[in-house]
C-alpha cells in the first residue's frame, strides 16, 4: 500500500502488514511530521514504482521502535526531489533549513575567530616588549653576519694574535701564513759524539712571498707517542732575512735527548729572536728521566 504524509504530501509504499488493522502512528522523512496511518487512507501501490528488500525491513525495523521513527520514502514519477523545492513553489523543508542555518553561522563563527586572532596578533607585535625583542634578534643577526665576515677577511691578523687558530683556518681550507716563511725536507737523525747521544734536527725555510721577510726564531718541540710535550727550547736561524724565494738550511742539535721521543714539532715565533745562538741546548729540559 502507499501512504501519504497529509503536511508535505510525500508518499511512502509499505507493507500492509506493517500499518496493521488498527493503523499505526509514523513520522515523515521530508518534513519530521507525525501523523497516524491506516489502511482507509491508503493507496493501493503503483505498479511501476519498485521497494527493494533493504528499503522494506528499513522501514519495518522504523515502525517497531519505541519512538516514532521516519520511514523510507518512496517517490512516484510524479514526486520533485526531496533536496531542492517542487516547482509549485513549496519551501524547502525545515530541517533542510536548520542545517543551511547551522552551517551559515559555523562559517561566521570561523571568520570571526580568525579577524579575532589577527586582531590580538596585531595588538601584540605593537607591544613595548614584542618590539625589544625584534631590535635584539636584528641586533644579534647583524652581530653574527659581522663576526662570520671578519673571521674570513681578517685571518691574517687574527693568527698573529692567536696563532693556535691556525689549525681552524686549515679545517675550511685557508692556509694561513703570517710569517711569510715555510719549513721543508724536515729531518731528524739520532746520532754520536764522543760516546755522547745527539738528536739532530735538520729542515730547510723558504721565503713563499714575493718580498723581503725577517726570520724570528724558531721553537723546536719534542712530543712522546701520545703527542705530550716532554721538551722545547727555541733556535735563531743563522739568516735575519730571506729574501723573495730564497731558502736557507736550519739544523739544530740537543745532546742527551729523551729516549722517549717520537715526534718532533718547528713553529716560528713571529716578532721574537733571541740574541744567543747556541747549536746545542741542554736547559729547560721538562719530564727528562
Amino acid at each position: 500500500m502507499i501512504i501519504t504524509c497529509p503536511h508535505c504530501h510525500t508518499n511512502y509504499q509499505v507493507a500492509d502488514q506493517a500499518i496493521g488493522e488498527n493503523g499505526r502512528s509514523v513520522q515523515c522523512a521530508s518534513c519530521h511530521q507525525s501523523w497516524h496511518a491506516d489502511r482507509a487512507s491508503a493507496r493501493p501501490p503503483v505498479a511501476q514504482v519498485a521497494v527493494s528488500s533493504e528499503e522494506e525491513e528499513a522501514l519495518d525495523a522504523a515502525m517497531g521502535a519505541a519512538e516514532p521513527a521516519p520511514a523510507i520514502p518512496v517517490k512516484t514519477k510524479t514526486e520533485p526531489p526531496s533536496e531542492e523545492p517542487a516547482e509549485t513553489g513549496d519551501a524547502p523543508p525545515a530541517a533542510a533549513k536548520g542545517k543551511s542555518r547551522r552551517k551559515r553561522r559555523g562559517l561566521g563563527e570561523r571568520a570571526q575567530a580568525r579577524v579575532a586572532a589577527r586582531r590580538r596578533r596585531a595588538i601584540a607585535a605593537r607591544l613595548p616588549a614584542a618590539r625589544i625583542r625584534r631590535i635584539f634578534g636584528s641586533t644579534m643577526l647583524v652581530a653574527a653576519v659581522a663576526i662570520l665576515i671578519g673571521f674570513f677577511t681578517l685571518a691574517g691578523p687574527i693568527v698573529r694574535l692567536v696563532p693556535d687558530l691556525a689549525s681552524l683556518y686549515r679545517l675550511v681550507g685557508m692556509n694561513i701564513n703570517i710569517v711569510g716563511l715555510d719549513f721543508s725536507d724536515v729531518r731528524t737523525v739520532r746520532a754520536s759524539n764522543n760516546g755522547h747521544e745527539l738528536l739532530v734536527i735538520e729542515a730547510r725555510v723558504s721565503n713563499v712571498t714575493e718580498k723581503l721577510v725577517y726570520v724570528p726564531s724558531v721553537r723546536v718541540t719534542l712530543n712522546d707517542a701520545e703527542g705530550e710535550q716532554i721538551y722545547e727550547w727555541s733556535v735563531v736561524p743563522n739568516a735575519a732575512v730571506l729574501q723573495a724565494g730564497e731558502s736557507m738550511k736550519f739544523e739544530t742539535q740537543l745532546a742527551a735527548p729523551p729516549p722517549n721521543v717520537a715526534a718532533v714539532r718547528l713553529r716560528f715565533e713571529p716578532g721574537k729572536r733571541i740574541p744567543e745562538t747556541p747549536s746545542i741546548v741542554t736547559n729547560s729540559v721538562r719530564g727528562q728521566n
